[in-house]
């Protein structure tokens, strides 16, 4: 995948610029306008790739370009009580149908782009920017997808209610778009009474429009895309939708959205209230984990080498864990993103987890050592130590007499008696009681040396 800022056009009232994500392969690739502010879109991190969401992710995968807006308005604020405050449509229309064609003339010499079938796609407060932004009837766009076109706000001081459902019916009188729409009950900013309204009124001055109504899967899955679960859902409409307008449609290239649709719990780690299941047990990091399990959603989780980071009712909160956490931490990645785990994706196979006790006054040591079939030592693993314990110390032997402890039905268990090996020896500091952690390294193999990762979680009673 390739990402390209493009500057905007100069214009009286708009600044900023476009980023152009085009998919691998040639194109000239049809092209989707992406607004997702508000949605607690869920993007993922891949080697090779960029940042990017679910929905930016779904129509990469069926090889259309994305644009994605970062513009600046020059203009007037709106403030609860000033006279827009409740025009939620017409404040939205002003926006958003001057930077749809704005994006157009700007992107009009960009050979990559088949600027003549364009689908205007949002989500969340994105979503209703993407119902008001054709306004103007470009005759580029073809289509518009919208998801949960719904978002919080205490702007309007007579109620958010009315002022949806009036919106809704003014956007499905100005436009004539086929228009896919997908909504749900769980977790949805307002009661399925008003968003059934507003589908109502919407396609009462629309009828090409399509719902999707997630109400009626197994949670009632609510469409904003921290939830990859409702994914397999609503993209197969979205495909039928598409196919339906002879635009371009079904999966051409799946590496774009399977780090975040696979939703069979039994893949997870662990549930999401597993407190045991996390791999740094320090008392801090088993806090901070507590604390983030009393957010809303969206929310997310990170963990690092030396610490973890939260991040919650933001636009990205995966990509501000992230970042947050590699500002005093390094080697970050997702632990928990909204009620799921995903840390197994970067747990490496071969990762060992040990959970033990050890007495405040005693000590716990790890015994390293690799042998030859007639139990003569092969070498001694070099121990690299990737992260030290809080609440104790720990110290490396690099060449020591133990005894190894292996099990049946391997052929090493006759060899477990005194021998050379390697060795890391925890001990808690004085007085301490509570919980700690440890992450070691040990080498794996002579001819093609590698490091396998242990994790050590101490309950120091």
């Amino acid at each position: 995948m390739k990402s390209t800022l493009i500057k905007l056009l100069p214009s009286d009232h708009l600044s900023g610029e476009l980023e152009v994500l085009t998919p691998e392969g040639t194109g000239p690739f049809p092209v989707a306008f992406v607004r997702e502010a508000g949605s607690g879109s869920f993007g993922f991190t891949k080697p090779g790739f960029l940042h990017v969401s679910l929905l930016s992710g779904y129509f990469l995968s069926r090889h259309y370009a994305v644009v994605r807006f970062h513009m600046t308005r020059r203009g007037e604020r709106i403030f609860v009580g000033s006279p827009q405050a409740c025009d939620f449509a017409g404040t939205s229309r002003a926006d958003t149908a001057e930077e749809n064609s704005l994006a157009i003339r700007t992107l009009a010499d960009q050979s990559s782009l088949d600027m003549r079938h364009i689908v205007l796609a949002g989500a969340g407060h994105g979503g209703w920017e993407t119902l008001a932004s054709n306004q103007e009837k470009i005759p580029e766009v073809q289509a518009i997808l919208v998801l949960g076109p719904i978002f919080k706000t205490d702007i309007c001081p007579v109620g958010t209610d009315k002022a949806f459902v009036n919106g809704a019916e003014q956007f499905g009188k100005a436009n004539s778009l086929p228009t896919f729409w997908v909504e749900g009950r769980a977790n949805n900013p307002v009661s399925e009474t008003v968003w059934r309204a507003m589908v109502g009124v919407y396609s009462h001055k629309n009828d090409h429009l399509s719902l999707v109504d997630l109400s009626t899967t197994p949670s009632g899955y609510y469409t904003f895309l921290g939830y990859g679960q409702a994914f397999p859902y609503w993209s197969v409409k979205a495909d039928e939708f598409l196919k339906h307008l002879s635009l371009p449609s079904g999966l051409k290239d799946a590496a774009y959205v399977e780090p975040i649709i696979k939703k069979n719990e039994a893949e997870s780690l662990a549930k999401i209230d597993d407190i045991q299941a996390l791999p740094d047990q320090s008392d801090k990091a088993i806090q901070a984990y507590k604390e983030f399990l009393k957010k809303p959603f969206p929310r997310a989780f990170a963990i690092g080498e030396n610490g973890t980071a939260t991040a919650w009712s933001e636009r990205d909160p995966a990509r501000h864990a992230l970042e947050t956490c590699s500002t005093h931490s390094k080697s970050c990645h997702l632990y928990a993103y909204n009620d799921r785990v995903l840390w197994k994706s970067r747990l490496p196979a071969d990762t060992q987890v040990y959970h033990v006790r050890v007495d405040p006054k005693g000590d716990i040591s790890l015994f390293l050592t690799s042998l030859k079939p007639d139990c003569s030592v092969d070498f001694l693993p070099k121990i690299r130590v990737v992260k030290q314990p809080l609440h104790g110390t720990l110290t490396i032997w690099p060449d020591i007499i133990g005894t190894p402890h292996y099990t049946a039905p391997s052929p090493l268990a006759r060899c477990n008696k005194a021998t050379h090996g390697s060795s890391a020896q925890y001990r808690p500091a004085a007085g301490y009681r509570g919980k700690d952690t440890m992450l070691i390294e040990r080498e794996v193999g002579v001819k093609n040396p590698h490091y396998q990762s242990i994790i050590l979680n101490i309950d120091v009673l």
